[in-house]
C-alpha cells in the first residue's frame, strides 16, 4: 500500500519542529518565522518525523532527568545524581504514544493514514497538534511533528531507504549521515537521529586527574576541551577523531544540568492506536449493517404477512 497524499506540517527553519501558527517566532528555539511557510518533506516508505524531548524522572533523588538518545541496555542514569535505573518498557511506550502523534497528529480528518474503506467514528487523537503550542505531553517527555535539518544549509533532510545504517540526505546542499540502527530496531523505529546515535562516532573516555574529571579522546587520548552539558558529539583537536558523549559520561564529570535537546524518531506506516480504532469502527460498521438486515428481514416477513392477510379477506 503507498502512503496517501497528506499535506505535511509547516516547521521552524530553525529546528525543525511545529511551526506555531499564533506567534511569530519559534518557543523552542527562538528563530523568527520566515513569511513563506518551509514544510516538512515526504519521506519514502510511508516514513514520517517526529521530534522528541525526553525527560525522566529520578527514583533516587527526585529531578528530572534528560534522555537525549535512547541507551544502551535497560537503565538510564540521572544527570543530577549519577545513579543509574532501568528504564526498558518505558523506551516502548514513548515510542508508541509518537508513533500515533506523527500519525494522527498530521493535517487532515483522519490523519496520515485514512482508509477510505472504514471511516473512523471516533473522534481523531491527538487533533490538538498544529493548533497552537506545539509540544505534546507525552510518557516519559513531549513530542511534536516536524522534520530535522542539515547541519550546515538548514535545509530538511530525507531518510535514505536501505543499508546497514540508516541514512539521512540533505534536500539542499545533499549532505548524508548516518545512524547506528540498532537502538531503532530494538523499539521497532525505522531510525533514530541523535548526535549520540551516529555512526563512526566512539564514546570519549573520562578520566581523574587530582580529583578533577578530564574528558579524552577514545582515539588518541588526548584531552577534550571546551565540552559543555548540552554537547552529544565533539571532535577531537588532535587527531580529529568524531567523538559521541552520552548522559552517561555527562552524569560522571558532574554536568548536573545537562539540558533536555531536541532529536528526533523516524517512524513509518499507521500506529497501532489506529489498527485499534478502525477494528472498533469496522465491528460498528459489521453491528450496524447486521441489524439493518434483521430489520430488512422483519420487514419482509411483516410485508409477507400483510398481503397473506389482505389476500385472506379477499376470499371471504
Amino acid at each position: 500500500m503507498s502512503a496517501p497524499a497528506v499535506k505535511e506540517p509547516s516547521i521552524c527553519t530553525g529546528c525543525g519542529i511545529l511551526r506555531d501558527p499564533t506567534k511569530p517566532r519559534c518557543g523552542t528555539c527562538g528563530a523568527a518565522y520566515p513569511p513563506a511557510a518551509v514544510r516538512a518533506l515526504a519521506q519514502p516508505a510511508q516514513g514520517f518525523w517526529v521530534a522528541v524531548r525526553g525527560a525522566f524522572w529520578c527514583r533516587a533523588c527526585g529531578y528530572q532527568g534528560p534522555l537525549n538518545h535512547i541507551e544502551e541496555g535497560d537503565g538510564v542514569t540521572c544527570t543530577k545524581c549519577g545513579v543509574e535505573q532501568k528504564f526498558d518498557t518505558s523506551w516502548k511506550e514513548l515510542v508508541a504514544f509518537a508513533h500515533a502523534v506523527g500519525d494522527f497528529g498530521t493535517p487532515g480528518h483522519e490523519g496520515r493514514f485514512p482508509d477510505p474503506a472504514i471511516r473512523l467514528t471516533e473522534a481523531k487523537p491527538h487533533a490538538q497538534v498544529g493548533s497552537g503550542a506545539p509540544w505534546v505531553e507525552a510518557p516519559h517527555g513531549e513530542v511534536t511533528l516536524g522534520n530535522p535539518l542539515c547541519r550546515g544549509c538548514r535545509a530538511p533532510v530525507v531518510a535514505v531507504p536501505g543499508g546497514a545504517s540508516f541514512t539521512t540526505e540533505c534536500s539542499g546542499c545533499k549532505e548524508r549521515r548516518s545512524y547506528e540502527r540498532a537502538p531503532a530496531k530494538r523499539y521497532k523505529l525505522a531510525g533514530v537521529v541523535a548526535d549520540e546515535h551516529e555512526v563512526d562516532r566512539r564514546e570519549v573516555g573520562v578520566t581523574s586527574n587530582r580529583g578533577a574529571m578530564i574528558i579524552t579522546c577514545p582515539n588518541c587520548n588526548g584531552q577534550l576541551s571546551g565540552i559543555t552539558q548540552s554537547d552529544g558529539a565533539c571532535t577531537c583537536a588532535f587527531c580529529s577523531a568524531q567523538c559521541r558523549i552520552s548522559t552517561r559520561t555527562h552524569a560522571k564529570v558532574g554536568h548536573a544540568d545537562t539540558p533536555r535537546k531536541v532529536w528526533w524518531f523516524h517512524l513509518a506506516g499507521p500506529c497501532a492506536e489506529r489498527t485499534q480504532i478502525a477494528r472498533r469502527a469496522k465491528q460498528q460498521l459489521e453491528h450496524r449493517a447486521k441489524l439493518e438486515g434483521k430489520d430488512r428481514v422483519r420487514a419482509a416477513q411483516v410485508a409477507r404477512d400483510n398481503a397473506a392477510y389482505d389476500a385472506a379477506k379477499k376470499k371471504r
